[in-house]
């Protein structure tokens, strides 16, 4: 009698783990290479590399296994992690720096949800995403001195013939259009 009962637990306990693994998903989808040809010369000049992923199963442990095991020294002119909904990663060739933008779900009562750029990178066994800040259309210099002050920025003006200068009347261009890194400089062109 104990036979049976045992083969029957066994059984059981393995249906359980059979249907257990069924139910798991991967993370990561099947890795899609496309020929980069020059457009001049007709040639293949190397490969890039998309894959799809669930965010919602993404951890930094996913991240860091898939590029150790399919983006790091892969050859590939640049890897794309493609979330599937407009947002991912951009992997430059086979480095371990990426550009991001990612959406957030924190607030649906806005008709958009929040969108996040940045960069990152994944070294040994981390990763570390650096936020871009987005610059704001301001009106005067002291304005942009100010702003970017607030946000950890340097801050410089050149005159139009590149030269760094500590006064300006007006602005004439940002060569920083839309976001910086908290560290770099916001440089303004003025007259």
């Amino acid at each position: 009698m104990r036979k049976p009962i045992a083969l029957f637990l066994v059984l059981l306990i393995s249906l359980f783990l059979v249907s257990a693994k069924a139910e798991t998903t991967s993370v990561f989808g099947e890795i899609q290479a496309f020929d980069i040809i020059n457009r001049v010369t007709a040639k293949v000049i190397g490969e890039r590399a998309v894959v799809t992923a669930d965010k919602d199963l993404m951890t930094n442990d996913n991240l860091i296994n898939f590029h150790k095991a399919h983006i790091k020294d892969s050859g590939y002119k640049w890897f794309v992690i493609d979330f599937g909904d407009g947002t991912g990663y951009s992997f430059g060739g086979s480095s371990y720096l990426f550009t991001y933008l990612y959406q957030h779900e924190e607030d649906w009562s806005q008709s958009d949800p929040r969108m996040e750029i940045g960069m990152g990178y994944v070294f040994e066994d981390s990763v570390e995403f650096i936020l871009a800040i987005e610059i704001p259309e301001l009106s005067t210099i002291d304005e942009y001195r100010k702003w970017a002050k607030q946000n950890g920025v340097d801050f410089r003006l050149l005159n139009e013939n590149f030269k760094e200068v500590k006064k300006g009347k007006e602005i004439v261009d940002i060569w920083e259009k839309f976001i910086i890194y908290p560290g770099d400089t916001l440089t303004i062109i003025v007259k």
